[in-house]
């Protein structure tokens, strides 16, 4: 049975108790080409790092 993706809101939501260092460390345990991100992981803001992870999880979902 296909699942339906969570609105935008409740990914944000999901992420939104990860700190900042725990949302780097994870955005690092993917397998990606980083020189697709707007910056280092290490300099990449709360925003960017949310987005990102948004992003990842719907290629994974």
């Amino acid at each position: 049975m296909p699942t339906r993706a969570a609105p935008a809101g409740a990914q944000v939501d999901r992420w939104s108790e990860f700190s900042v260092v725990e949302l780097r460390a994870l955005l690092r345990s993917y397998p990606i080409d980083r020189r697709s991100l707007p910056a280092p992981i290490e300099l990449l803001r709360r925003e960017e790092l949310l987005e990102a992870q948004m992003q990842l999880a719907a290629l994974v979902t």
